[in-house]
């Protein structure tokens, strides 16, 4: 978990000086259950960025997905209306000779959007489940004919 550095602390303050009151206590309880859940989550490599109010964790290997659990955020650069769980890939192998030098960018794979919080439990299983091998693997499924980005309700 990022420290409420100065940085962070600032941050959050120009999130606050833009939001109205109900906006702030919706924040500081959707940034409390991310907390939480990151901190009940046995995956070490799960972070939690409070700025951007988001937990992301990204695979230590080979495997080009990663997934991204942001709180509903409006005020933030580019706000969010609701909770979403996105799985993503990276566009390139940077670490291959001919992206050498070059910067990967994330595409959406699937992206699941809540206009209510889940439960720190569903995170918590969920960040925990995602550490296992293979368990983002989902452009991997042989029977998956598509690579379009799909979207859905999961309310």
């Amino acid at each position: 978990m990022d420290d409420l550095s100065s940085e962070t602390r600032e941050r959050l303050n120009r999130l606050e000086h833009k939001a109205p009151g109900d906006q702030i206590k919706k924040g500081a309880a959707d940034l409390r259950l991310l907390a939480e859940a990151h901190a009940q989550c046995s995956n070490d490599d799960a972070m939690l960025v409070t700025h951007e109010m988001i937990i992301s964790y990204e695979p230590f290997s080979p495997d080009p997905y990663f997934l991204d659990v942001p709180a509903a955020a409006p005020n933030i650069l580019h706000g969010r209306d609701e909770w979403e769980i996105d799985l993503s890939q990276w566009d390139k192998d940077i670490e291959a000779p001919e992206h050498e030098g070059s910067t990967a960018t994330g595409q959406h794979v699937l992206t699941c959007a809540r206009s209510q919080p889940p439960a720190v439990t569903e995170i918590v299983d969920l960040l925990n489940r995602s550490s296992q091998p293979g368990q983002l693997a989902l452009g991997q499924n042989p029977y998956r004919t598509d690579t379009a980005r799909h979207d859905v309700h999961c309310d």
